[in-house]
């Protein structure tokens, strides 16, 4: 039985039971995040850093989410939608580079509307124009980036269907987010994307290496997000364990590209590729429900809990349905997608102040994706050639 048919049969008057369970919770849990987000931004009106905060991780991904499961792809949960023409993908892509628009246009305005030259809150210190205007380019490079990736990604098993001519504003919004996009991850090759990603890694963990098989080790997002005693030590000993996997994933990735042709084995290994997207959604979980955790709207430990379901259940679910393949594997593909889209969305909308106070994390956090990516693509040239 597949995750989509999985909860029910039909009743006698053909409703799908599994299909109205599925919306449901889904309905609740994106109401539950907009009053969570209406709630905590008006408590913290007077602390802008903090209201801002609130709504990025709540209301945000909450109109993300209803957007997404409930009107551009609704099938994922099940329902019918035989009056709209486009292929699954072609609607993944309307949807995602769309919201990319809104995420980066609400992303900078909210920055400028917070001046970062301001001392205090949640930032610990001041952030320059000068340091921001810097990075904006580079992570809404890595972000368009990662927009087009996921359409190249899909496009493996899925059909693009037929051009279709469109007008306005969101269609130059779309051409642009794909241009953009595009022009990042033709010039991330698989060796490069490889290289950089292994040399960034390495970079990023020198400062804890000495640390790592110590007693001394310490964790940023377990020691500064208000954990109890055992999140904040399951916390550490599991980025203890993923940082120590990141250098031999690091180090196999460089040793393939220098490698050469002889490299070609490790380089299209689909275990390194599963294990470097295991890698990846652990620190973009990490990163995004660490800063959640400081928006204090609700317990930091279960905010903790949250945060290991979203990353383990959508990699259980990727391992386990990906074997059979096949139209309700494409729709599990989606919806974890949909799922993904909102936390990396915040994720890069924040590593502009994050790099500036802990600038080996984001190295590390951009270095692995560059990883992923550069397996991923390894692997699909050796399927391609096979």
């Amino acid at each position: 039985m597949t995750v989509h048919e999985g909860l029910a049969d039909e009743t006698p008057d053909g409703v799908d039971v599994g299909s109205l369970l599925r919306r449901s919770f889904a309905a609740a849990c994106i109401t539950v995040l907009a009053g969570l987000g209406v709630w905590g931004a008006w408590r913290e009106r007077h602390e802008f850093p903090i209201a801002l905060l609130a709504l990025g991780v709540t209301l945000g991904p909450a109109v993300a989410y209803a957007f997404g499961y409930f009107l551009c792809l609704p099938d994922v949960l099940g329902t019918s939608t035989k009056r709209d023409m486009r292929t699954p993908w072609q609607r993944w892509s309307d949807y995602a580079r769309l919201s990319a628009t809104f995420a980066i246009v609400s992303t900078w305005t909210g920055w400028a509307v917070y001046n970062p030259t301001s001392q205090g809150g949640i930032f610990m210190r001041s952030v320059s124009w000068e340091e921001t205007l810097a990075e904006v380019p580079i992570f809404t490079s890595l972000l368009l980036g990662a927009i087009v990736a996921s359409e190249d990604y899909l496009v493996q098993s899925m059909s693009r269907g037929e051009a279709r001519d469109r007008k306005g504003w969101r269609a130059k919004a779309r051409w642009v987010v794909h241009s953009w996009g595009d022009a990042v991850i033709r010039v991330l090759t698989p060796s490069l994307s490889l290289a950089l990603g292994g040399i960034l890694v390495l970079i990023s963990l020198r400062p804890w290496v000495p640390q790592l098989f110590s007693r001394r080790f310490e964790w940023i997002t377990a020691e500064y997000t208000d954990l109890g005693w055992l999140p904040a030590r399951l916390l550490r000993e599991g980025a203890r364990g993923m940082c120590v996997l990141a250098i031999g994933i690091s180090l196999l990735g460089l040793i393939a590209v220098l490698a050469g042709k002889r490299g070609e084995t490790i380089r299209r290994s689909h275990f390194l590729s599963v294990v470097s997207a295991i890698l990846a959604l652990f620190f973009v979980c990490d990163f995004t429900f660490g800063w959640a955790r400081l928006s204090r709207l609700v317990p930091p430990g279960l905010v903790f809990g949250v945060s290991v379901v979203v990353w383990l259940l959508p990699v259980g679910l990727w391992l386990w349905r990906g074997r059979g393949g096949g139209e309700h594997w494409n729709r599990t593909r989606l919806a974890i997608l949909i799922l993904y889209l909102p936390i990396f969305f915040f994720t890069v909308s924040f590593l502009i102040p994050t790099i500036q106070i802990v600038p080996y994390y984001v190295i590390e956090l951009i270095g692995l994706l560059f990883l992923w990516w550069g397996f991923m693509q390894s692997g699909w040239q050796g399927l391609e050639r096979n």
